[in-house]
């Protein structure tokens, strides 16, 4: 473990705020210029939707379906970004008057993206427009296929792409074109197409609003950055996720005992896992239409069907991490960890890389079987992209699709060792061994401009946190504890410590090592950052590392 003291970017005199803010920003790179602008997102300061490429395009041929009362298919996915994006959609078309049919594919029996039996299920019910959230960005052969069929296809996608397109009708993709933000979730894609279609319709957003509770789920999940748009919209989100109006979002909020203010934890720790139950461990179908429930009946059944789901899905994750922990530590001397059993469960493998990758710091691709081929999914470290990575083995698998931090992908299993082979290759050729050390990274060392007061008025400004905005953290020189340690629980220990003479309640979860520091040395250099202390409604110290200071 090793420390790292981020240096500001640029001048702090530049900014009109606190030392201890300005320090943050710059660290940040948040620029003088647009600072106000981060440390209060405002939906206003929205890009506009007709940056993408081919709004324009979309957006009309939306009409043109509106105007022929043509059918609307819209092809969706699985996970939660996927399943929101789907809501979304259908939710704000059906507000507008469109003929719609919401299709949300079976992980199990349609795989990964767009796919086939989608396609025909579309022609069946007579769709001449398909519109793919979350998806399609790498469906070929699926786009092809519903292009035979006489149907057009809009592509809204923010996965990685490849080194071509589909021929689509429209392909709505931050990262295709010049738009200013590519780091968006697939809710966020979908959302800017519905904006850009009210703008052309001349219809007032208000009622789109309503629906960022959806995009914060979807966005908050899909472990995008939360910055630049993704913090407008997740900031923006929140709010209206804590006031919601959605029979199936207050069900599930009930079922899930939550009667604080929801934030990014409760949508990442709490309301995703049970919404993506669904897709992991039977169909998302059911995930889909709790949040679109109209009445309290039907969405207290979604709901608790949900939570029973979260339940079984614990069980079998944790009998796979069991297996799959043991199977690493026989593979200590490999870069990237491949794992596979043919017995794993399909819909939690992705978990329990995510697992791994924590457990070891290493990438981790879990595969099981499926009939004749192998399926799995990857997770990494946030110095290897294992998206290019996987990509690098193109050659030996059936399909792949992703991004910097997580992908799916399927090969024949006579293939799998020369994958693994050649994965751990590319890994050899990219990583260093610095790449492959946990490292803590420090925003500011608050020794020399502690102030309590601004510390902990200003850390809320920072919300909300998550992928790419993690909470502050921050390093003090010479801290020292004051009192006993106490074991709250198996390595939880709770403690004071005085830093500048104001004595502060800290808690730390983790090894006894920091703790063996903290008791044996009179004062230690610490990094911490802020937690909110529900029983007592104030902020605490979160010890994060501790080294000893003479």
């Amino acid at each position: 473990m090793r420390w790292r003291i981020k240096s500001p970017v640029f001048p702090l005199d530049r900014y009109e705020t606190s030392p201890i803010v300005a320090s943050l920003l710059s660290a940040r790179g948040i620029s003088p210029d647009v600072a106000k602008f981060y440390l209060s997102p405002r939906l206003g300061s929205l890009y506009s939707p007709y940056e993408f490429k081919d709004m324009e395009k979309a957006v009309d041929r939306l009409i043109l379906a509106l105007k022929r009362r043509e059918t609307v298919f819209i092809h969706g996915d699985y996970d939660v970004d996927g399943v929101s994006s789907l809501a979304l959609m259908y939710r704000a078309l059906k507000r507008l008057g469109f003929k719609v049919f919401a299709y949300v594919p079976n992980r199990f029996d349609d795989g990964y993206g767009v796919s086939r039996h989608g396609i025909e299920k579309a022609a069946s019910i007579g769709a001449t427009l398909i519109i793919t959230v979350d998806c399609g960005i790498t469906s070929f052969k699926e786009i092809e296929y519903a292009n035979s069929l006489k149907m057009d296809v809009i592509i809204t996608d923010h996965h990685e792409v490849k080194d071509n397109i589909p021929l689509s009708y429209a392909i709505i993709n931050p990262r295709l074109g010049d738009y200013p933000y590519d780091n968006l979730a697939g809710v966020g894609v979908a959302f800017k197409l519905l904006e850009g279609l009210y703008e052309k319709l001349k219809k007032d957003k208000t009622e789109l609003y309503w629906d960022l509770d959806l995009v914060a789920l979807g966005t908050v999940s899909d472990l995008v950055p939360l910055v630049d748009e993704n913090r407008i919209l997740t900031k923006s989100g929140l709010s209206i996720l804590n006031q919601t109006k959605k029979a199936g979002l207050k069900a599930l909020r009930s079922i899930a005992r939550i009667k604080d203010k929801i934030d990014t934890y409760h949508i990442s720790f709490i309301l995703a896992p049970r919404l993506n139950a669904a897709g992991r461990m039977e169909d998302a179908i059911k995930a889909f239409r709790l949040l679109v429930a109209t009445d309290g009946v039907s969405a207290r059944q979604y709901a608790a069907l949900l939570n029973n789901l979260n339940l079984k899905r614990q069980r079998v994750e944790q009998r796979i991490v069991e297996e799959a922990m043991n199977m690493a530590e026989r593979k200590k001397d490999s870069l990237v960890y491949v794992l596979y059993n043919e017995h794993w469960h399909e819909g939690v493998v992705g978990i329990v890389a995510s697992r791994v990758v924590e457990r070891f710091y290493r990438p981790a691709i879990l595969l099981t079987r499926k009939g004749e081929i192998l399926k799995g999914s990857a997770r990494s470290i946030p110095t290897f992209n294992i998206f290019q990575a996987i990509s690098s083995q193109e050659d030996h698998l059936l399909s792949f699709g992703g991004h910097k931090y997580a992908a799916g992908l399927s090969l024949k299993p006579d293939k799998l060792d020369i994958f693994e082979q050649g994965i751990n290759e590319y890994a050899k050729s990219v990583l260093t061994s610095d790449d492959l050390e946990r490292e803590i990274e420090i925003d500011v060392d608050i020794s020399e401009i502690y102030n309590r007061e601004e510390l902990f008025n200003n850390f809320d400004l920072f919300k909300p946190f998550g992928m790419g905005n993690t909470k502050p953290s921050f390093l003090y020189r010479g801290a020292r504890r004051t009192g006993e340690i106490t074991t709250l629980k198996k390595n939880f220990y709770k403690f004071n410590v005085d830093i500048n003479g104001d004595i502060h309640t800290a808690i730390y979860g983790g090894n006894g090592e920091v703790i063996r520091i903290l008791k044996s040395s009179p004062k230690s250099d610490i990094v911490f950052t802020l937690r909110e202390d529900k029983f007592y409604s104030k902020k605490i110290i979160q010890l994060i590392d501790a080294n000893p200071s003479t």
